[in-house]
């Protein structure tokens, strides 16, 4: 299943899913099947709500979205909105893929370096990376991030396979001067600013028999490839990394996980390469649609 939330002319979520290249309204699917009740919460309430009210694992689901829906939706007229709207936890995890911990100078670690993107941060497919004034070292890391379906506290590598909803794109966009040239740094901070975490369009769902060590990950800058890797390189696998970060912090529906990034972000390039305005960043996570967002500078 390949579920997101959008929005027509009003802001209000609406949740839609993918199929073969295709999007459609999951309201209209469930109401044409009778599903009167579970079609206005996801007109209401878009992914976050299937994820909160336990739709998603309801087998009707799965049903659904197999055949093409009754209300073919036109992307051309609907906006993409952040797959789980504003989640209560973005945790990002740092230096998790071994060629990029090498292009920084780390050793590999023992335990997973974790960090905070506040939510204020968060955006969805084809909204703007807005460049503050001053910040001049505007920086892309393409990321496959995880999505929380379920509450969970203490699960071990198993459980926490069951407490995962889906994968999506996202771009942990970063302010490398906050980071590095400042005393002290401030990676939280760096990784925070507003418009500094794209993602979506679409959730992959887990329950698809995803193997989260099989995920492919590419980013791209105006089409230049700029970022490859895959989830079996990461240092701490997906199971590990939710089953470490829920021994100390609960994790809710819609809560992502932004796994880590590949080698090759512009920071650490000869010369160094930042991010200007124009241009335009994409990052793709194989068998879903491509996160698209532009650079523009903060008026």
């Amino acid at each position: 299943m390949k579920l997101f939330t959008y929005s027509l002319q009003s802001d209000r979520p609406r949740a839609g899913f993918a199929l073969n290249g295709d999007y459609f309204d999951l309201g209209a699917a469930l109401l044409e099947r009778g599903k009167t009740d579970q079609a206005d919460l996801v007109r209401n309430g878009g992914l976050r709500a299937v994820l909160e009210h336990g739709v998603l694992d309801d087998p009707i689901l799965r049903d659904v979205t197999a055949a093409a829906g009754p209300e073919k939706l036109n992307p051309d007229t609907f906006r993409f909105l952040p797959p789980t709207g504003r989640p209560a936890n973005v945790i990002g995890v740092g230096r998790n893929y071994g060629a990029h911990a090498l292009e920084g100078g780390l050793q590999a670690q023992e335990e997973p370096r974790l960090f905070a993107k506040l939510t204020s941060s968060v955006i969805g497919h084809r909204a703007p990376i807005r460049r503050p004034a001053g910040v001049t070292k505007l920086d892309w890391e393409g990321e496959i991030g995880v999505v929380i379906g379920k509450t969970v506290r203490g699960v071990d590598e198993t459980g926490a396979l069951g407490a995962i909803a889906g994968y999506i794109p996202l771009n942990d966009v970063t302010a490398r001067e906050f980071q590095f040239d400042r005393n002290p740094g401030q990676t939280t901070f760096a990784k925070s600013l507003d418009t500094f975490c794209p993602t979506g369009p679409v959730m992959l769902a887990a329950s698809d028999k995803v193997d989260p060590g099989g995920l492919s990950l590419r980013t791209f800058v105006n089409d230049d490839l700029v970022q490859e890797g895959k989830t079996d390189d990461l240092i701490f696998p997906i199971p590990y990394l939710v089953s470490f970060i829920s021994r100390y912090v609960t994790l809710s529906p819609g809560d992502i996980i932004a796994t880590g990034t590949p080698a090759g972000v512009g920071h650490f390039r000869e010369p160094p390469t930042y991010l200007q305005p124009g241009d335009e960043v994409r990052v793709e996570v194989e068998g879903l649609p491509a996160l698209v967002n532009p650079v523009v500078d903060e008026s």
